[in-house]
């Protein structure tokens, strides 16, 4: 089994080293969503909620990517279609979680902007659909934020 991964395969099959890439990509995925979740620390919940009040983080991955734990869990699903080694796997991997994550992220940008108003709609990429301002929203210079960096306390 190991030798066919070894030598040449069908076009669709990825070559060699897909399996220590895809690991790799898993490990890099997971620590930017154990990353994610560090910095919301109470605030970070697996429901879509929001309290009236609650701090707008712009701090740790928040800076770069408007919503890194579900960049790390989009990146971990790579990973996974990389170790399957074929780009068929690692086309599923990445277009159904995608798809799951744009409606879920849709709801929560709803919920946030409804509830954190102007703060939340200050940080980068307001102003653009949720889809493009989601994953892809990388600031060109990071700039202090206005609003409280941390999450609420209880």
């Amino acid at each position: 089994m190991v030798a066919g991964q070894l030598g040449p395969g069908p076009p669709w099959q990825l070559g060699r080293g897909h399996l220590i890439a895809g690991l790799v990509v898993m490990w890099a995925g997971l620590a930017v969503r154990i990353w994610a979740i560090l910095v919301l620390g109470r605030a970070f919940r697996t429901t879509v909620e929001v309290d009236p009040g609650q701090a707008v983080v712009d701090c740790g991955p928040y800076r770069w990517v408007r919503h890194p734990s579900y960049a790390g869990t989009l990146v971990i699903s790579a990973g996974v279609g990389l170790t399957l080694g074929n780009w068929l796997s690692l086309a599923i991997m990445l277009l159904l979680p995608l798809a799951a994550m744009l409606r879920r992220i849709s709801v929560e940008e709803t919920a946030l902007t409804e509830v954190l108003g102007q703060p939340y709609q200050a940080l980068p990429g307001a102003g653009q659909t949720p889809r493009a301002r989601t994953l892809v929203t990388i600031q060109a210079r990071i700039t202090p934020a206005t609003t409280a960096m941390a999450p609420r306390s209880s």
